[in-house]
């Protein structure tokens, strides 16, 4: 039997009496015009995918389309016109009086059309109101809606628009003549509407209700004297009548593979017939959409753009351009052919004061705060929002009823829509006030940042503060760096001075580079010598981080200068910590002790606990480094005892960890695990990603040492990740040093070569010569196991040279696998003479000079 050819021929039929084009049926059903026409020449069977798609664009019933799919899979026509053809008795469709039927589909609302009947449907509910945002798509949900609840009324569904209406006593009227009917010489126009639907099994659908609110009462009086008579309306805020069930409409979501996807690809498809979502745009096209808070409306709109500009035009003009986008169509309501009309309409029935605070929030990214707003309207620059602070609460409040804002009661934060924002911007600048609202804007988080990070220097509790307080107001943040670091380098030098530790923390290094870096450069010479010389100190610090060496010991050589030019003891304090913090890094360690050792000291006489306490802590992370442990955990012991009595949690975790890495290095495994632990749930707690590398690195280390070989990789696994995340080259290096060495022990020597030659390789680019030493010894053990003894003992000789004038010796905690291999070399090689000769060859190399031998 010719099972796709039936379907075709059936499908060919059925458009044609729908009198669709291939294309038009092709833009419903999300495929392509060539697939249609292959579909009906039975040289395509349609997936299940493609059929479900057009049963909905046949407008195939709900309860029929199983059958559908099957018909268009296997061509058993039988099966399918069973459930087509009605028993004899049935009743034609109910007719949906002067309810219109949209010419496009509605994407998205399925569930929200569903709700929306079944709640009509309970024998409670009167009145039903859909609130939204303008643009959300509260008409097309409640046309969508009303049409899904025809069987429920024997009289009909009747559509009253009350776009043009300006008096809210004409309502009565407006639906009188949508129902067809009139008042009589006699009659009021109350009471000829209480005769025109007295017994009679109704839905209105009145939409745009908004701007004539004070005609509410009419409604539920209405529908006092009608029993069987109910109300689906849309409006911008609720109506605030006994009996309202609310009904919010939300945006609809644009991840991958979701509702405003779906709807962009859609309409764009009317406008440009070919156009598709795959891989090479799928991305770009989230992006849109999100750009576009999921709002129907602006969706439609920018789709609609898509038959003169590509996508990679369309994204570049979003940021300023949107509102004045068109939809080109005559045949809908004015205020819905641009986005500037839209909001317009919404914005024209505000209060003046309402109007002011609306403008406002748009120069807040990601919402703002009352704290926030206040400070802005008493800004002495900011003129002509005088006055505003007192009325805040409340015309926010008028704001998040009339759904022109999002108000989140439990953080005491609003927010508002993007294309929103940009309207209320172009409202700004027509007054003249738009860079004015910017500077106060970016003034604000300047002072808020460092008023954040004053808190932070005093105690633990300050330091949560500082970052959840940050993470809160991230897009606030980064949005006043922009505009400061353009128009007011100074305060982007506040900016970025305050943020850094935040960044930091939350493993935004590059940015707390750029930030830094830009703003001195553009800050005046002259500026602050305290705040300048703290920045210099913060960018070597960053620098330092990020491996470029040359940049960190310039930042901070003069921040020194600048300090101490100054008598700034307090940035000359914080200079010579990242100071000491570099040489730790670059195995300086006579030149970082002296120099933490001088910080401590300063701090202390400033009274700045905090700041001695991790001047203490790098020093004893210098002791430690030249296994000094005695002197490491005497100084880490008693930052501990600081941190806990600041109640400092970070700090604590941290100093923890250094503890657990002194007693791992002298082999108390038990004491090590337990600090480790201790640290790691403190670090998680706080967020503090950038430490947990280290203490999951330590942690996997104990754990390797011990034989629990499965949940030190995990730990190892976890921290090169999380490094790799934070981009983080120095920490990934400390984790794969320790994944390779696991490697080895577990017999995976190729496996273990690799990752040691990695890491070698990592470790030279970043001149880390102490975990290059620990890679050569890591080959020669690998090189012991292959049976290349030469190579192994020139290695071992290498390593051992390079340790001696590192002032490194090997950590207790490795010397027993480094004396097996050792060990296992000298029982396969017994000649001594040549064993030594080579030993003493690798000894004589370089450190550069060994790396090249080992990855040779």
């Amino acid at each position: 039997m010719d099972f796709e050819g039936a379907f075709g021929r059936w499908l060919q039929s059925q458009r044609k009496n729908l009198d669709l084009t291939r294309e038009a049926l092709a833009t419903r059903a999300l495929c392509s015009p060539s697939a249609i026409k292959r579909i009906e020449t039975g040289d395509l069977k349609p997936s299940q995918e493609l059929a479900a798609l057009l049963a909905r664009a046949l407008s195939i019933p709900h309860e029929r389309q199983e059958a559908f799919v099957r018909f268009a899979r296997t061509g058993d026509e039988a099966v399918y016109l069973a459930t087509v053809s009605p028993p004899a008795a049935a009743t034609p469709e109910r007719e949906a009086g002067n309810l219109p039927r949209p010419l496009t589909r509605l994407v998205g609302r399925e569930r929200d059309v569903a709700a929306v009947r079944d709640l009509l449907a309970a024998a409670d509910t009167r009145l039903v109101t859909l609130i939204g945002p303008p643009g959300v798509g509260k008409t097309r949900l409640a046309l969508a809606a009303g049409h899904a609840s025809i069987d429920a009324f024997p009289d009909g569904v009747c559509f009253v628009p009350l776009d043009d209406l300006s008096d809210a006593t004409h309502v009565p009227g407006a639906i009188l003549r949508a129902l067809g009917a009139r008042a009589q010489p006699s009659q009021t126009v109350l009471a000829a509407l209480s005769a025109a639907v007295r017994g009679r099994r109704l839905l209105l659908v009145i939409d745009n209700f908004e701007h004539v609110l004070q005609a509410a009462p009419r409604i539920t009086r209405l529908l006092a004297e009608a029993e069987h008579v109910k109300a689906l309306v849309t409006s911008r805020e609720l109506l605030n009548v006994y009996g309202e069930h609310a009904f919010p409409v939300q945006p609809l979501r644009s991840e991958l593979g979701t509702e405003a996807r779906t709807l962009f690809a859609d309409r764009a498809r009317a406008v440009l017939p070919g156009f598709r979502i795959g891989d090479d745009n799928s991305r770009l096209v989230e992006r849109i959409c999100a750009r576009l808070d999921g709002i129907p409306l602006a969706i439609e709109m920018a789709a609609a753009q898509m038959r003169r500009m590509s996508l990679e035009q369309l994204d570049a003009r979003l940021g300023d351009q949107l509102i004045a986008f068109a939809t080109g169509h005559r045949d809908v309501p004015d205020r819905q052919r641009s986005l500037r009309a839209m909001l317009d309409w919404s914005v024209a029935l505000l209060s003046p004061d309402e109007r002011r605070v609306f403008d406002l929030m748009s120069v807040f990214a990601g919402g703002a705060t009352v704290e926030a707003l206040t400070a802005l309207c008493a800004d002495t620059e900011l003129t002509g929002f005088r006055g505003l602070a007192d009325g805040i609460e409340e015309s926010l409040a008028t704001l998040a009823e009339k759904n022109l804002i999002i108000a989140d009661p439990d953080s005491g934060r609003s927010a508002t829509f993007a294309v929103m924002r940009q309207f209320g911007r172009e409202q700004l600048a027509a007054r003249g006030c738009l860079e004015a609202a910017l500077s106060a804007h970016a003034r604000y988080y300047a002072g808020f940042a460092q008023r954040l990070r004053s808190a932070a220097d005093r105690d633990g509790e300050g330091q949560r503060r500082y970052v959840a307080g940050l993470a809160r107001d991230h897009d606030n943040l980064y949005a006043a760096f922009d505009w400061a670091i353009v128009h007011e380098p100074i305060t982007a030098l506040r900016l970025a001075t305050s943020t850094g530790s935040y960044q930091y923390q939350t493993g935004a290094w590059s940015d707390n580079r750029r930030w830094l870096v830009s703003a001195l450069e553009r800050a005046p010479a002259d500026a602050d010598p305290a705040l300048r010389a703290h920045a210099l100190a913060k960018a070597s610090f960053i620098c330092d981080r990020l491996d470029d060496a040359a940049a960190a010991l310039r930042y901070n050589g003069e921040a020194r200068a600048l300090a101490e030019a100054a008598g700034n003891l307090h940035a000359l304090a914080d200079s010579l910590r990242y100071a000491a913090n570099m040489a730790l890094k670059q195995q300086r360690y006579a030149e970082g002790i002296s120099c933490a050792e001088r910080a401590v000291g300063m701090a202390e006489s400033l009274g700045l606990t905090a700041d001695a306490a991790t001047a203490r802590t790098i020093l004893g992370e210098l002791r430690l480094a030249r296994n000094e442990f005695k002197a490491a955990d005497q100084v880490l012991e008693s930052v501990l005892q600081t941190r806990r009595a600041l109640g400092d949690w970070r700090g604590e975790a941290q100093v923890l960890t250094f503890l657990g890495s002194s007693a791992y290095q002298q082999a108390d495994y038990p004491r090590a695990r337990a600090l480790l632990a201790e640290a790691l749930d403190r670090q998680r707690e706080s967020g503090d990603l950038v430490n947990q590398t280290v203490a999951l690195e330590a942690l996997g280390t104990v754990e390797r040492n011990g034989g629990r070989y499965a949940e030190a990789e995990t730990a190892f696994r976890e921290s090169m990740a999380l490094a790799r995340r934070l981009g983080n080259l120095d920490a990934y290096c400390a984790a794969l040093d320790s994944q390779a060495a696991l490697s080895y022990l577990l017999g995976r020597h190729d496996v273990a070569r690799s990752e040691f030659e990695e890491c070698l390789r990592l470790s030279a680019s970043l001149g880390n010569w102490r975990r290059a030493c620990f890679c050569l010894e890591g080959l020669a053990m690998v090189a012991v196991a292959a049976g290349q003894l030469d190579r192994a003992a020139t290695l071992f000789g290498a390593a051992e040279a390079a340790r001696a004038r590192l002032q490194a010796p090997l950590p207790p905690s490795e010397s027993g696998v480094y004396a097996r291999a050792v060990a296992d070399l000298t029982a396969s090689w017994p000649d001594a003479g040549a064993r030594e000769r080579a030993w003493r060859a690798g000894a004589g190399l370089s450190i550069a000079e060994a790396i090249a031998v080992a990855l040779g």
